[in-house]
């Protein structure tokens, strides 16, 4: 036991007599490192450099929840629209099948909104510097690429216009739509942002180009409705008539203010995107549904008024092709 016990002292010294490390121990660096584990951040949208502060102008909860209650209203108009074109006879089904593709793509458009779909963002440079990165919803400009010419085609057909006028109509309105897009895509990149090619146009000018390229499609939009539509439209019953010209009134005052509110806010960025959201939703559902709904409620009063589509669209090859014989004008020979 005393052989244990002094074997024991012995081991305990030892240790006792090992020499403390204090302060501060350098590890040194393993030959091989191991890289750490990235580590995702949200990535910064705007191309800001060195020296740029840059402050975000993003859609509210409320613009969110706005776009499911357009959607709803939409989705109402569209069964609305459904019911009245499966009751008409197939002659007369053209306008509520033209306002039904209008609330599909309106629909749509704001389905994709509410669930965080077709938006971007611009950046704004202020005088002293700072960058201003701004949520616009592109999604907008995607659907009334096919809802302006939908609907300029319905009032150019209800107004009794030629064919070729309609097409006139509707190309003028998509380019009115695409031309605005550009607009605003060419606002991303402020000119400060980019220090090189110094040979380009400055960015903000070539977007107010773009602004007024797409206000010269709409002059013609606004002289063939309120002069060649109206036209024809005298030629048609008079409820026809009062009808038509009203809605042309109607539609191109709701027109006149796209372009000032989109000057005001993704432009100038006078107003916050929630702000410009609201406008541009109920300068859709006014035009859109809200007109479209008493468009097919007055011609329910006033069936003369409906739009009755000939033969030849209805898929009749012989009446296709059944002209009448122009009558000579030429006074008969004396025989």
């Amino acid at each position: 036991m005393h052989a244990v016990a002094d074997m024991l002292t012995a081991v305990a010294d030892a240790v006792l007599a090992s020499p403390t490390i204090t302060g501060t121990a350098s590890i040194p660096e393993p030959i091989s490192p191991i890289p750490p584990t990235p580590t995702h951040s949200p990535p910064h949208r705007g191309p800001a450099g060195p020296g740029h502060d840059v402050t975000g102008e993003l859609i509210g909860h409320f613009a969110h929840v706005l776009a499911w209650v357009v959607f709803g209203i939409y989705a109402l108009a569209f069964l609305g629209f459904l019911f009245s074109a499966v009751r008409k006879p197939l002659a007369t089904k053209l306008l509520p099948l033209l306002l039904l593709a209008v609330s599909i793509v309106g629909g749509t458009a704001y389905f994709s909104f509410a669930t965080g779909l077709g938006s971007g963002f611009v950046l704004h440079a202020g005088a002293d510097g700072v960058l201003s990165e701004r949520q616009v919803w592109f999604g907008h400009y995607l659907a009334w690429t096919f809802t302006t010419p939908l609907l300029l085609s319905t009032l150019g057909t209800f107004a009794g216009l030629p064919p070729l006028h309609i097409l006139l109509l509707a190309l003028a309105g998509a380019a009115t739509e695409i031309f605005s897009a550009i607009g605003t895509a060419v606002l991303k990149r402020p000119p400060r942002l980019s220090p090189h090619h110094h040979h380009h146009h400055a960015p903000a000018g070539t977007a107010w180009a773009w602004l007024v390229f797409s206000l010269l499609p709409f002059l013609y939009i606004a002289y063939t409705l309120l002069y060649a539509g109206r036209q024809s439209a005298s030629l048609r019953p008079s409820p026809a008539t009062r009808l038509y010209t009203l809605s042309a009134l109607f539609q191109l005052s709701l027109f006149l203010p796209y372009p000032i509110i989109l000057v005001l806010g993704d432009y100038l960025g006078l107003l916050s995107p929630t702000a410009e959201f609201a406008i541009f939703a109920a300068l859709d559902v006014f035009p859109q549904v809200l007109w479209g709904t008493a468009l097919l409620l007055e011609l329910r009063r006033h069936p003369q008024t409906d739009i009755v589509l000939p033969d030849a669209w209805l898929g009749n090859a012989a009446a296709a092709y059944a002209y009448e014989p122009v009558l000579s004008e030429e006074p008969a020979a004396a025989t």
